[in-house]
């Protein structure tokens, strides 16, 4: 059965780097080959009032005469946002043609320019957003270990999912070029060589689910951000993230389609939810970044895991080091960076447990990692709760007994890197044990059906992915950072500045998981974390 194509892996609990605001004048060398295929949906963007932001390129399926659950009868819509290329017949020489450097427009305004164009189609049967397909040009220069090699002998070797013999008729027909030329597939590549592909981009569909905005100033917009929607451009997702999704809404009028250039100042990964802080200001974006490495904020999650959590505070303070970088699998090892994460019982019915996180750190997966640790991973997590893999359940069992009988002492429990599982992390051989049962789990996952091929471009299409799919019991819910954000635009619930202390703090409203659990009452979240919540509650 044919695979989807493997999402790339998002980061959660990890700050964005100040380079994330530079901007490139070319896109990644993995970009140059990005074979698209199933889709998510894109979520209407609205305030948090339920204002929907007028967004008039946005129609339904039902309104769009080119949907995209047309099969191979049905040629989809194409949106051509970089204009039509010749497609010159190659000549035989193998000589390379001047490497000029052509006018070429900055990243934003291009960006601008292709955002205005795009069309987004609302599938409200699926509750799904997609992007209609649309031409991109990649660029790149020639890197360093490519020089002299020949142009095909690159693409088949750097970029293998495209099917047998793509990439030559790609290079004949000028769809890939050098230099903003044709060349044949034998020529030779020189150092500053510009290497052009354009390519008919399909996009996976996001959630359908509106990005509300919850805060505005004149430099900064705090939105929820549902799951499924990664929040930069990145592999085969451009327009269905959240950064142009919100900023193709904030277009003001018929001559200005879109906003402003928009900066992250922390990641979520593509599957988590919650409170996302976006920035006009790149001078901002600098300053607010280096506050999230120094850890000067305030983070708390919310998130469900499978088993009866023990009661009170427990703390994990673990190093955490990657141990697949195919997968983005981490793992607790004596060898990793020190990671420390808080977590708060908040409420449980036996079987499952809603808990809040509290990450003193930044790591890549911290929460989902140090949960696992624990023995207590997050209840649909695909990477970190893997069932079939004997060494996760057997842990769970004895890190939950111990944790129990911790928490029962009347002190709160602490583990380090020896205490779930009781020893210094896992051992090489469970550790590969693990990363290959998420390997075969994960092979399992995205191994969905072809539905057709693209008529445009031969793609071969995929069924939409299935709703447990698209997220995982993970939200961003609060974060409190030390500088003022600006003026608000309108009074809003959810964001609040302390004077004495200089501190901006946002929130969201509770996801809809985190609402029905009996015994809690959403005030603990008020406070100071206690191991008595009743104690906790008299204080609000």
């Amino acid at each position: 059965m044919p695979k989807r194509p493997r999402e790339d892996h998002d980061e959660d609990d990890q700050t964005t780097p100040a380079e994330h605001a530079a901007v490139s004048p070319t896109a990644d060398t993995s970009a140059l080959s990005n074979n698209d295929g199933p889709t998510n949906t894109p979520p209407v963007l609205a305030e948090a009032s339920g204002i929907a932001v007028d967004n008039p390129a946005t129609t339904t399926a039902a309104e769009s005469s080119s949907s995209p659950a047309s099969t191979t009868a049905n040629k989809p819509s194409v949106s051509n946002a970089n204009g039509t290329t010749g497609a010159a017949r190659p000549t035989s020489k193998t000589v390379a043609p001047p490497a000029k450097r052509p006018r070429v427009a900055t990243k934003v305004d291009e960006e601008a320019l292709e955002l205005a164009q795009i069309e987004y189609v609302v599938d409200e049967d699926a509750g799904l957003r997609r992007v209609t397909p649309y031409y991109y040009l990649y660029k790149t220069h020639a890197k360093q270990r490519w020089l002299g090699m020949e142009l095909l002998a690159v693409f088949d070797k750097e970029f293998q999912d495209r099917q047998p013999g793509y990439y030559k008729k790609a290079i004949d027909s000028g769809a890939i070029q050098v230099n903003h030329q044709s060349v044949p597939t034998t020529y030779l590549l020189k150092n500053n060589d510009l290497i052009t592909h354009r390519n008919h981009r399909h996009e996976p569909p996001v959630t359908s689910a509106p990005i509300t905005i919850l805060a505005r100033t004149p430099h900064f917009v705090v939105v929820n951000k549902p799951a499924s929607i990664p929040v930069h451009p990145s592999g085969r997702y451009r327009h269905n993230s959240v950064l142009h999704i919100v900023r193709r809404a904030l277009g003001t009028s018929s001559t200005d389609l879109v906003g402003p250039p928009l900066y992250a100042l922390h990641r979520l990964d593509r599957l988590t939810s919650g409170v996302l802080i976006l920035c006009s200001d790149r001078a901002r974006i600098g300053k607010l970044s280096k506050q999230f490495a120094a850890q000067v904020v305030g983070k708390s999650y919310l998130c469900v895991v499978a088993g009866e959590f023990p009661a009170g505070t427990t703390t994990v303070d673990a190093p955490i080091m990657v141990v697949s970088h195919k997968l983005g699998l981490n793992s607790v090892h004596p060898d990793g960076k020190p990671s420390t994460t808080h977590f708060d019982l908040l409420a449980t019915d036996g079987t499952r447990s809603l808990v809040r996180a509290r990450p003193v750190t930044g790591r890549t997966h911290q929460i989902r990692v140090h949960l696992r640790h624990l023995g207590f991973p997050i209840a649909n997590d695909p990477l970190y709760n893997n069932p079939n893999h004997r060494h996760v359940k057997a842990e769970r069992e004895k890190a939950a007994a111990a944790a129990v009988a911790e928490s029962n002492s009347g002190e709160d429990a602490t583990t380090d890197s020896a205490g779930a599982e009781g020893t210094p992390g896992a051992t090489d051989d469970e550790t590969a044990a693990w990363v290959a049962a998420v390997a075969a789990e994960t092979a399992s996952r995205d191994a969905l059906t072809v539905t057709g091929q693209c008529t445009e471009c031969g793609t071969d299409l995929y069924a939409d992915p299935p709703h447990d799919h698209r997220l995982i019991y993970l939200h961003a819910y609060e974060y409190a950072v030390r500088m003022s954000l600006g003026e608000l635009d309108a009074p809003s619930e959810y964001i609040t500045y302390d004077e004495a202390t200089k501190t901006t703090t946002v929130r969201t409203p509770l996801p809809e998981w985190a609402t029905d659990w009996p015994g809690f009452d959403p005030r603990v979240l008020d406070v100071v974390p206690s191991a008595n919540v009743d104690e906790a509650l008299q204080q609000s």
